[in-house]
């Protein structure tokens, strides 16, 4: 491991003047909606209602038929009607977002390249139901929320996402399990196999079968991916995003191997950085290469306005050429798309990401924020590994929500403490300092006050302690969930 230098003092972050935190009875809402939209399983009309706003919000699909949709809002009365009616509200702005974004597209791109009428239709779709579920709930119920509402950042749209899964997929403990297909003929592949995962190779129907070869080179890659490539990956999104703010139509970033080490903070010889490190480097961008991701997407047919077909979307995690460096006599090496010798050594890197990121937005500057300071962590101290897969994990659901330090555990893909528990408390708390510190969040505090640290059965009663993070508020919004998300 290459030596790092001594972390810098963190940057402050702006923060605006504090707005009136939602009404207990609101909070505990909208943290069922996010275990409904997590879970998928609708019991009441009120629970099928609110499903249908979310899917038909998120991505123009439905999960009920219309019929059935409208006879389940057809029964809401009261705070029921009223949150599907504020669900309803926020995603109306987040589909006029998207329509909006899809039609600049349309009119700048190439046509053959997607399907921009059907993703409108879709969307169009998705629009005027939502306009009729809330049109049609405020007349008949006079609904209304009373105390402050949740922004819809707030909610988990990101759940199971592409880019959640890749990062879970790549700090994952004991890959052995939490990978499927090792050593088969099929790629490898992390997450829902009927919805999205990642795979190491191609996963397309038409590709060829592993060789016993290739089967054992694929399980070598997976089993050597880790936190480290993680940071990689936050730092290309995070660059390539910054390159294209503002960009209609996203254009190949190209970063310095240089600028990647400077920002993990390691030392350099003399004016710069050892060749080996430059390789480690390369060879971390190189597993991410191999990488794909399936979106399950839904379309509506050429002809039809209303029926919808599932798609999987199936691309790269990035597609990269990199730039070397002159060989020994100083002849230049093309730019490589395909084999690398082990020996070159990389000067930049040219990378996009693939289609799977059409359904991220997020903004630049925030998620820059988050990104830049996880890239800086040494993951091989147990509190800063801690501290980057807790803010990558509270990157992507909702923040001002209860949950036990067990559940922050298992979200954040962080081991339980099986030995030595005051030294894994030690380094929790460390480690939400440390984002503290760093402007990733505001404060955490346990529900009732600290939980014991000795007696009897004192870390049973820590891991099932209730935790609560404070949201960093930038502009108003709430913290990094709402810019990942909106």
């Amino acid at each position: 491991m290459s030596p790092r230098k001594t972390s810098r003092p963190s940057e402050p972050i702006g923060r605006s003047s504090p707005t009136p935190p939602p009404t207990p009875e609101i909070q505990a809402r909208w943290n069922h909606i996010a275990m409904l939209i997590r879970s998928k399983q609708a019991e009441t009309p009120y629970e099928r209602a609110i499903l249908g706003v979310y899917l038909f919000g998120e991505s123009g699909g439905q999960m009920y038929s219309d019929a059935a949709l409208d006879t389940d809002v057809e029964t809401l009365e009261g705070d029921d009607a009223a949150m599907v009616v504020a669900l309803a509200d926020r995603f109306l702005q987040h589909v006029d977002t998207m329509l909006e974004g899809i039609r600049v597209e349309a009119a700048q791109s190439d046509p053959t390249r997607r399907d921009f009428a059907g993703a409108i239709a879709v969307l169009e779709n998705a629009r005027r139901r939502i306009v009729e579920i809330a049109t049609e709930l405020r007349a008949r119920t006079k609904a209304v929320v009373s105390g402050v509402m949740l922004p819809i950042g707030a909610l988990p749209l990101m759940l199971g996402g592409a880019m959640q899964i890749t990062f879970e997929s790549l700090i994952a403990d004991e890959k052995e399990k939490a990978w499927k297909g090792l050593r088969s003929a099929q790629p490898p592949y992390y997450g829902d196999p009927r919805g999205t995962h990642v795979t190491i190779g191609d996963p397309r129907p038409d590709a060829e079968l592993l060789t016993p070869e290739q089967q054992e080179a694929s399980a070598n890659t997976v089993l050597s991916l880790d936190d480290e490539h993680a940071q990689t990956f936050a730092f290309l999104m995070m660059h390539w995003m910054v390159q294209n703010d503002g960009r209609e139509a996203p254009l190949r970033a190209r970063v310095h191997v240089n600028e990647l080490l400077e920002f993990r903070e390691l030392e350099r010889k003399k004016r710069d950085f050892r060749p080996e490190q430059k390789r480690e480097e390369r060879d971390r961008i190189l597993r991410l290469a191999q990488m794909w991701i399936v979106v399950r997407e839904k379309v509506v047919p050429r002809g039809k306005k209303r029926a919808t077909k599932d798609v999987d979307v199936h691309s790269r995690l990035i597609e990269l050429a990199i730039e070397t460096e002159a060989n020994g006599v100083g002849a230049p090496i093309p730019l490589l798309t395909g084999g690398v010798p082990p020996a070159s050594i990389p000067y930049a890197f040219r990378y996009e990401p693939g289609e799977w990121v059409t359904s991220f937005r997020g903004n630049p500057n925030y998620v820059g924020t988050i990104y830049r300071k996880v890239l800086s962590y040494d993951t091989r101290l147990l509190a800063e590994r801690m501290a980057m897969r807790i803010a990558l994990y509270l990157s992507f659901v909702p923040l001002r929500t209860e949950r036990t330090v067990e559940d922050l555990f298992h979200g954040a893909h962080i081991s339980l403490p099986t030995v030595q528990p005051k030294r894994s408390r030690d380094a929790f708390e460390d480690a939400l300092g440390r984002l503290r510190d760093d402007g990733i969040i505001a404060d955490y505090e346990y529900i009732g006050g600290d939980p014991p640290q000795s007696g009897k059965g004192w870390s049973r009663a820590w891991l099932a302690a209730r935790l609560l993070v404070h949201p960093v508020r930038e502009n108003g919004a709430i913290g990094p969930t709402s810019t990942l998300a909106e």
